[in-house]
């Protein structure tokens, strides 16, 4: 009868020990949010105790290592938050998905966003649940390139979907994009978005633009932002700007602008 008794007290404060754990845990996120296998072991739920959790229907695996709070949704700005603040990987929202969520890509409808565009630091491993698209509806698409001396330059924090995440600042995130032309960005789209990127702040786009290393990246945009008379350009010193040596030329070329000595696509414009 002794045994009995201490058997069930120590199953109780076993339980109630698990509840009060849960009951931690749920103040420390939102209804929806991922939670990863390090960041609650960080916060004592071990691997075993998170399988335990989840045959208990108090929390639900949505990937390998990766949980969620049952019968919530999960958002790709879910992943990411779980990325930057969980995992804490130097990695943001850039290129064209960030000009989309600052309104500068009218093309792209934010709430129909299907390929998510992230920029992340040289050797940064990222958990392979990221790349499962159907967990959360998007295909996210990762680069690491030495692409500034300060990675974290020019980044702000925004909101997506009640989501606070790190995300690329229009000024930047269209450096990102020109990075990314033509070998997997298209010359047409990055033509779209100069024409609207009306408001660029001068001082960022300069100190951005001095910080960069790809003279690809710096030639290609100036070009453009003196062909489409962007406000921004006549308020920058130019000649602070490294824009290297020799001609360049990018997706066959066309179109050569003798200033920054590059060669462009020929744009049949409408």
């Amino acid at each position: 009868m002794w045994h009995y008794n201490s058997s069930m007290t120590r199953l109780l404060n076993t339980k109630n020990n698990h509840l009060v754990t849960l009951d931690k845990l749920a103040i420390k996120f939102h209804t929806g949010n991922v939670l990863t296998s390090a960041w609650l072991k960080e916060h004592d739920i071990s691997a075993k105790l998170a399988w335990w959790y989840v045959h208990s229907g108090w929390l639900e695996r949505v990937g390998h290592q990766l949980y969620k709070k049952p019968n919530t949704e999960v958002t790709w700005s879910n992943a990411v938050l779980a990325l930057q603040q969980q995992l804490n990987l130097p990695i943001h929202v850039g290129s064209k998905t960030a000009l989309a969520i600052f309104g500068r890509a009218h093309f792209i409808p934010v709430s129909g966003i299907k390929e998510v565009t992230l920029f992340a630091k040289p050797k940064t491993q990222c958990p392979n649940w990221l790349l499962n698209k159907d967990t959360f509806g998007v295909q996210f698409f990762i680069y690491k390139p030495s692409l500034f001396k300060d990675f974290k330059i020019a980044l702000v924090e925004t909101y997506i979907n009640d989501n606070k995440v790190l995300v690329a600042s229009p000024e930047r995130a269209i450096l990102e994009f020109l990075y990314l032309v033509p070998e997997t960005e298209s010359f047409d789209i990055a033509i779209l978005l100069i024409k609207g990127l009306r408001q660029l702040r001068p001082d960022i786009m300069q100190s951005l633009l001095e910080n960069c290393q790809s003279v690809k990246v710096k030639r290609v945009f100036l070009a453009l932002a003196e062909k489409y008379y962007l406000p921004c350009i006549k308020q920058m010193n130019l000649s602070k700007l490294d824009l290297g040596n020799g001609k360049y030329v990018i997706g066959g070329g066309g179109e050569y602008h003798s200033t920054y000595q590059i060669s462009l696509p020929v744009i049949q414009e409408e």
